[in-house]
């Protein structure tokens, strides 16, 4: 009995806390609407965020307090835990929601509940229910013709766009320096006054040391993304012609394979990843096979000038400062780059 009469002085009072009246649902809502966030992107250097806007609106003659959950699966959303509405007003939030890098394409669903736990300040949470709210990115009606997947660019596409021109281009210039570069490699250290045999030995250790730089290279890529390793690994190799043009004995030779055998390995590494960012793999061999094409001239004019040079001024400096200038032009090519399509 005394049971019985404690509950129902705990109701009067609880009635009495909250103003009803008639017609009035004597269980606090409220409505909460949210707008459809904008996709995520999560290549490698986007920020792997977007905004859910939502609004509470609280049309009972009282104030509310509403405690807010989040459910996103694999997604991490950060919001308020709780907000305060005035008695017939309406507020609004934010939760910001945010990717894995390189998560996979696909929509995700993410929950918003609501739950009115306190009325003009007296504990409601027990009589009233939690409100769900889900946003999906993706969410189509059955009805909606099923788009094709994006996969990649047709041939003709990719010639008139500006990264098949950057691309070959950039790696154009980095073909013709790294293929004189191999190519002169023994007589530009005879030259400095050391056998055939170190010389060979150079030119050998410049092929190991290049694995380093292609693991390195693959790795980086994946975590940085590769317009990035593109422009780092055009810069040492332009550093690297600037320490062979001064070079005067083995040990500068050595620190010049310290520095451009990794970063040719990189390079190489790179070439063909950055391409399928930027082109897909729909048409991928047709259009590396004529990016390919362009280079190819990079690969013959290279040694041919830099024996030019040395024909007709004795040494190879100015034939490899001229190379570090082209590789910064490289650089700077790449750097033009806009955020690849396909990674």
């Amino acid at each position: 009995m005394a049971r019985k009469l404690l509950f129902f002085l705990t109701a009067i009072i609880l009635l009495q806390l909250i103003p009803i009246s008639q017609g009035q649902n004597i269980i606090p809502e409220v409505e909460v609407q949210c707008d459809q966030p904008a996709p995520i992107d999560v290549y490698p250097g986007a920020t792997r965020t977007t905004i859910i806007y939502c609004s509470i609106q609280n049309s009972n003659p009282y104030n509310v307090k509403v405690e807010i959950t989040y459910q996103g699966g694999v997604l991490v959303i950060a919001g308020p835990a709780s907000v305060t509405v005035g008695a017939g007003s309406e507020i609004t939030f934010q939760a910001a929601v945010r990717g894995e890098l390189r998560q996979p394409v696909g929509s995700q669903v993410v929950s918003i509940t609501s739950q009115v736990t306190e009325a003009s300040g007296a504990p409601v949470s027990a009589i009233t229910q939690p409100e769900e709210v889900n946003n999906d990115n993706n969410h189509k009606n059955e009805n909606d013709p099923q788009e094709e997947p994006d996969i990649g660019m047709s041939v003709m596409k990719a010639l008139t766009s500006k990264p098949f021109w950057t691309l070959s281009s950039g790696f154009g210039i980095r073909i013709m320096v790294t293929s004189a570069a191999t190519l002169h490699a023994i007589p530009l250290v005879e030259d400095i006054g050391y056998s055939q045999t170190v010389a060979a030995a150079v030119l050998g250790s410049m092929g190991m040391v290049s694995i380093i730089g292609r693991l390195g290279g693959g790795l980086l890529n994946d975590y940085i993304g590769t317009k990035r390793v593109a422009v780092g690994s055009v810069c040492a190799l332009a550093i690297s012609c600037l320490i062979l043009a001064y070079s005067q004995n083995i040990w500068h030779i050595w620190i010049f394979v310290a520095v451009y055998a990794p970063a040719y390995g990189c390079s190489a590494a790179t070439m063909p990843a950055i391409k399928g960012d930027y082109f897909g793999r729909l048409n991928y061999g047709s259009i590396v096979g004529l990016s390919g094409m362009v280079q190819m001239a990079g690969s013959m004019l290279g040694p041919i000038f830099a024996a030019y040079v040395f024909d007709t001024t004795g040494d190879y400096r100015f034939a490899f400062l001229t190379f570090a200038v082209l590789l910064s032009i490289s650089a700077g090519l790449f750097a033009t780059l806009t955020p690849p399509r396909y990674r």
